[in-house]
């Protein structure tokens, strides 16, 4: 008999684990610098610029990402071990540890192919018989991709096409007529005659053989139907309230008159069973009863007793909706349920609240926005439609603030304004971080240079580099302007362009 044995496993976690660097530098090195000086297991190499460098602890492995220049840009990772972090100037040292990279672009395939298509046109005929004879044609052109193939023997660049008309039904024949790039054919239904048949029509063409089918039917007038009886005529519509108590509505059943239409809560209702008027029929919401009438057509305009010439003055007009169209049919104006929608005109001392959108020119002697107060510490997404702002304030942050842009292609022209303020003794890790929507371009200048451990310089005549699926530090009391230009955004005032 076995003996149950119970063992307590304790493990201990060192370190963080894997860690991705995140670099506001591109590392693009040969592919022989990379395996021979970078990728040297047991060789320690200083690494700056390195954002998230207060993520890493001594003793974690660090991935280190970048592409191989000379190899069509392949990418490749770095493993090291971090040995030494400078977390105020963002350098990590680590011993390397082991590189992965990616496979280059394999050699380009031959070309494919080029489709056959074949065009039968018409693909179905109908027929009706007719006293005298009848002629149609059917026409085959077939492609090879976009070039036309001529009608031959289906060699080369022809195709061949084979109609068995042996077994045609009686009354319809059939022939063909040469041609260069088109194969016709004609088919002929004799007089009085009503066939139908599904024809068969093989094309060869490259060696292979395509079999395709041309519809024939013959369609006949069926018997002319018995008279129907005189349907009733519409009365109306009339407003419900124009129609008075003891009103004998009609619903056009066999032997009475009338089929009523009245107009009652901006709808239209049809009579479904003749009654006479008490005033109780409405029910709730504001409809008629189901048990008297049927819900009809929803009404769009109602001018009860008015009738409205080309141009007429009306004075005191009181109607639920009106709608106001062009020579197209298209609604330029509409007044309705409580909401009026105007969609071209001029108008003059205009209050405009709320989200808007222009087009053209807009005149104005003041125009400012509203400024947001982003949390610190968190990270915010602007959302120009949700929360219009377009100045966004972080004030004293005891870690970092992250403010990402709205996606670029969305946002034309739009500006977007930031400023950070801190204590004097606030660390790099306490600073706001502005990123991008993925796969947006982000174009910063990098304008700062350390000239020693505790003194940093402007430098001049500095162009943009793209910072996309990256992110960028901003100094602390300092501002920032990012305006989206063609699909991208870019810092053209403030914090990196030197003003």
């Amino acid at each position: 008999m076995g003996v149950s044995v119970t063992r307590y496993v304790k493990f201990i976690r060192k370190g963080k684990g894997v860690i991705v660097a995140q670099s506001r530098n591109v590392y693009n090195y040969t592919y022989k610098e990379w395996t021979q000086f970078y990728g040297l297991s047991g060789r320690t190499v200083n690494w700056d610029g390195i954002i998230n460098v207060s993520d890493f602890s001594v003793g974690d492995t660090m991935v280190i990402n970048g592409t191989v220049s000379d190899k069509q840009r392949i990418t490749i990772s770095l493993y090291s071990r971090v040995t030494a972090i400078d977390t105020n100037r963002a350098i990590i040292t680590a011993q390397s540890l082991y590189y992965i990279a990616s496979g280059e672009n394999g050699e380009d395939g031959n070309d494919g192919v080029d489709a056959i298509t074949i065009d039968i046109t018409p693909p179905i005929i109908l027929h009706k018989k007719t006293a005298a004879n009848t002629s149609y044609a059917v026409t085959i052109k077939v492609f090879e991709g976009t070039k036309q193939l001529i009608s031959s023997n289906g060699s080369g660049s022809s195709f061949k096409c084979n109609v068995d008309t042996s077994n045609f039904p009686t009354g319809l024949k059939g022939n063909t007529v040469a041609d260069t790039n088109v194969y016709t054919l004609i088919l002929v239904v004799e007089a009085n005659s009503n066939p139908s048949k599904d024809i068969a029509i093989s094309i060869v063409c490259r060696g292979v053989t395509h079999k395709r089918t041309v519809s024939f039917k013959t369609v006949a007038d069926g018997q002319p139907g018995a008279k129907g009886d005189r349907g009733p005529a519409l009365r109306g519509p009339q407003a419900w309230s124009d129609c008075a108590v003891g009103y004998m509505f009609q619903s056009g059943a066999s032997g009475e008159e009338y089929k009523d239409v009245v107009l009652y809560g901006n709808n239209y209702y049809s009579c479904i069973k003749s009654h006479t008027k008490t005033g109780k029929e409405t029910g709730a919401n504001n409809t008629l009863s189901t048990d008297y009438w049927k819900l009809a057509d929803k009404l769009e305009i109602v001018a009860t007793k008015i009738l409205l010439a080309q141009y007429a003055l009306v004075k005191n007009l009181g109607v639920e909706a009106i709608d106001m169209k062009d020579a197209d049919d298209n609604i330029i104006f509409q007044a309705k349920d409580g909401e009026v929608t105007c969609n071209k005109g001029t108008f003059n001392s205009i209050t405009v609240k709320g989200n808007s959108t222009f087009e053209g020119s807009v005149k104005a002697n003041m125009f400012y926005g509203t400024v947001k107060k982003v949390t610190p510490g968190s990270t915010y997404t602007i959302d120009p439609v949700n929360e219009p702002y377009n100045f966004y304030y972080v004030e004293n942050p005891t870690k970092r603030t992250f403010i990402v842009l709205p996606k670029a292609a969305n946002y034309e022209g739009l500006e977007i304004n930031i400023f950070t303020k801190s204590l004097p003794s606030s660390s790099l890790i306490y600073r706001t971080i502005v990123k991008a929507q993925a796969n947006d371009d982000l174009y910063v200048k990098q304008n700062a240079a350390v000239v020693s451990s505790d003194l940093a310089v402007e430098k001049i005549n500095v162009g943009y580099t793209n910072f996309k699926n990256d992110s960028v530090t901003t100094a602390t009391d300092s501002y920032i302007r990012f305006k989206c230009i063609g699909g991208a955004w870019y810092a053209i005032s403030g914090q990196f362009t030197g003003e």
